[in-house]
């Protein structure tokens, strides 16, 4: 009994409480509008995480966005920058179909029109690629977002990039 009016009196009294080992709490922790200070990384979803850990999931902010035309011939090559990524994506759903080519090679339509109407498609260059672009119109254009990158390697016998 003495031992427990003790560690009552303790928590009444003590400003700062430290724990070694675990700690389970059943009900709610009110902080009382302080912070919480020294949360490490969390590990699993259901773990609390600090500012650290929230602002490193912020996305990838474009370090450059263009704008470029996109006209009825093939447009001059534009070659993505060592360590860089581009998102190439269109910016109107104005009912015009806009190719991609990339390295030389068609590789498809990234907007589509009314007789083959597909959503706006979002492609990534990666470094070194040769982007050229071709519209049904001289009205459509497309935003390049360039993103830097860390790092590249392959896994599984795939490329990728690391941002």
């Amino acid at each position: 009994m003495k031992t427990i009016l003790f560690i009552f009196a303790s928590f009444l009294l003590a400003g700062e409480m430290e724990l070694d080992g675990n700690l389970k709490v059943t009900g709610n922790i009110d902080a009382n509008g302080n912070p919480i200070t020294n949360v490490g990384a969390p590990l699993n979803a259901t773990d609390a995480v600090n500012l650290a850990s929230i602002q490193g999931l912020g996305g990838m902010k474009p370090e450059r966005i263009y704008i470029l035309p996109v006209f009825e011939t093939m447009g001059e090559i534009k070659i993505v920058p060592a360590g860089k990524v581009w998102a190439i994506i269109p910016m109107s759903t104005a009912h015009t179909e806009i190719e991609l080519r990339v390295n030389g090679t068609d590789v498809g339509w990234i907007a589509g029109n009314d007789s083959y109407p597909l959503p706006l498609l979002t492609y990534y260059a990666l470094p070194g690629q040769e982007i050229q672009l071709k519209s049904q119109d001289n009205l459509s254009r497309v935003a390049i977002y360039e993103y830097s990158i860390t790092s590249t390697g392959t896994d599984q016998g795939m490329n990728y990039v690391e941002p």
